[in-house]
């Protein structure tokens, strides 16, 4: 099988997105041919070209909008990775858009069987995007409506998702995968009474930071040994919210070297997303990663976790959109620390069982050889 990824995404050091088709990729070339065609600016990370793990990786300059007037620059790449008499699938990573329709309709009929990844609802977003973006999603939406037509295959990361695309004739639902679940740490004792709670991801309205801040500053009051950091791209307004606050600590983007060690430090990480139907339709990548380091973990009740965790049980689980629940959570996590730190180990098992990124590379390779 000859397999071409197409992505905006940062390959191969980048966030979420980069991550779920790095995985998939390199699950994937241990028995296929693949490649990464990156159709975006590169963020900076990473090389304009080259190999890693046996997965080559080309970034190609095109604008958002030049795509739209480049449908023989298209043809012609997606012809120089075309191999004949090998099944050629070309994977279109977040749903089929107005950024990467033309790679769909070059790639079907040049030969390629079309497949495209959803993990996100945008026409459900209430984020604050730029006029361009919420353009690109009026426009998307209406391609939705021709998606059968378009693709051969559908990949789709939630059970809102997998309910809501039901009319597509072959699609399968995977979800998170976690990468550091295969990543072997030191055990060094921690020596600090200090207990360090830790978000790191997106700073959106879906990912509840303004009711996590609340419930730490109600919580912070009750202990004097319970400390915040945060990481990711902070915005204006948080950066409002945690001024002063010397209990909360902002350690900005930590490098992908550094990442999964400092996941695995904390004592207590958080995720937070709110009760909007936005937050509810996908499913938050870093919740597989939190999960498998098996550190306790808090999280609010949307989307499929509930579908994979009890509450009390493999995480500490809050209602979304609920202050005093999350405070509750917090408390319970500090004060029973001897029971919340076995629900971090449930936890990791549960990650072991449904977001080991093997185990998804296999469902993937078994439904691209059935398409």
């Amino acid at each position: 099988m000859n397999l071409i990824f197409l992505s905006d995404q940062g390959y191969p050091y980048g966030m979420a997105g980069s991550k779920r088709i790095r995985l998939f990729a390199e699950y994937l070339a241990s028995k296929n041919k693949v490649k990464i065609i990156i159709a975006a600016e590169n963020n900076g990370n990473n090389e304009s070209s080259g190999s890693e793990k046996n997965v080559a990786f080309q970034f190609i300059r095109f604008s958002k909008f030049q795509n739209l007037f480049s449908y023989f620059k298209i043809k012609m790449i997606l012809k120089n990775n075309y191999l004949p008499g090998e099944k050629n699938i070309l994977f279109l990573y977040d749903n089929v858009t107005l950024m990467n329709i033309l790679f769909a309709v070059a790639g079907k009929k040049i030969g390629y069987k079309i497949i495209t990844d959803i993990v996100e609802d945008y026409s459900l977003t209430k984020e604050n995007e730029s006029l361009q973006r919420r353009i690109q999603y009026k426009v998307s939406n209406l391609i939705q409506k021709r998606l059968n037509s378009l693709v051969d295959g559908v990949v789709i990361i939630s059970e809102y998702l997998f309910k809501k695309y039901s009319h597509l004739r072959s699609r399968v639902l995977i979800p998170v995968s976690a990468e550091n679940l295969h990543i072997n740490f030191s055990d060094v004792p921690k020596t600090s009474q200090d207990i360090n709670m830790v978000y790191s991801g997106s700073f959106g309205n879906k990912d509840g930071i303004i009711d996590l801040l609340m419930a730490f500053k109600i919580i912070s009051q009750r202990f004097e040994n319970v400390q915040l950091t945060l990481s990711g791209k902070i915005n204006e307004k948080i950066t409002n919210e945690i001024k002063g606050n010397d209990r909360i600590k902002y350690v900005g983007l930590i490098s992908d070297d550094k990442y999964y060690s400092f996941l695995q430090e904390a004592d207590i990480l958080l995720m937070t997303r709110v009760n909007s139907e936005y937050a509810n339709a996908g499913f938050p990548f870093k919740l597989g990663e939190y999960l498998a380091t098996g550190n306790p973990v808090i999280a609010t009740k949307v989307s499929d976790v509930e579908i994979y965790l009890k509450d009390k049980v493999d995480a500490i689980l809050a209602e979304a959109s609920n202050v005093q629940s999350l405070v509750s959570a917090f408390e319970f996590a500090i004060t029973e620390r001897e029971e919340a730190n076995m629900i971090g180990k449930s936890g990791k098992e549960k990650c072991t069982l449904f977001f080991d990124p093997k185990k998804n590379g296999e469902t993937l390779q078994t439904f691209l050889n059935s398409i």
